[in-house]
């Protein structure tokens, strides 16, 4: 069977229904993972939750962070790289509101990428550590946070959680 043979709006409500399908997948495994009902919200779901600082915003906010995992691992992402830079996490957070990227800070301290990218593994390890010891994340997901960072160092040259995407139909 041959895709062109179908007109184009079938091909996007092909598209359309698996994106739900994907969506819906994914509600239903993080609901299975976290132990919660995805049909059930409690009121203790809903209210903010105090932090001694929030995490950076390509990391997430405690609303968008309701896994508790996800937010230890961002909130030591943050501190590595404050510490990085020999600044304090929330001044650095403070930054990244304002637009200013790790590649701008790193090059006023006068850091390269190689550089930083040693010193934030090498701070970010013994933080992550404390949290693997306090069960707040699995050894596995250190493993996985720290290969990740050796690839991808957050907010490098950019601030937030995605970067802009391209308009799926042009503008006129």
């Amino acid at each position: 069977m041959k895709l062109s043979r179908f007109p184009a709006w079938t091909k996007l409500a092909a598209g359309v229904a698996g994106a739900f399908a994907v969506v819906g997948g994914t509600v239903v495994v993080t609901a299975a993972v976290t132990g919660s009902d995805a049909a059930q919200t409690s009121p203790q779901l809903l209210a903010p939750t105090a932090a001694p600082y929030s995490p950076a915003p390509a990391t997430g906010s405690p609303a968008t962070t309701p896994n508790p995992a996800a937010r230890a691992v961002a909130l030591a992402v943050l501190e590595a790289e404050a510490q990085v830079l020999g600044i304090q996490p929330k001044d650095l957070r403070t930054d990244f509101r304002a637009g200013t990227t790790l590649q701008t800070l790193a090059a006023q301290k006068s850091i390269g990428e190689p550089q930083f990218e040693a010193q934030l593994t090498a701070d970010l390890k013994p933080i992550l550590d404390q949290d693997v010891q306090r069960g707040t994340i699995t050894a596995t997901q250190e493993q996985l946070v720290l290969r990740r960072v050796a690839t991808v160092i957050p907010n490098w040259d950019h601030v937030g959680a995605a970067r802009p995407q391209p308009s799926a139909s042009p503008t006129p």
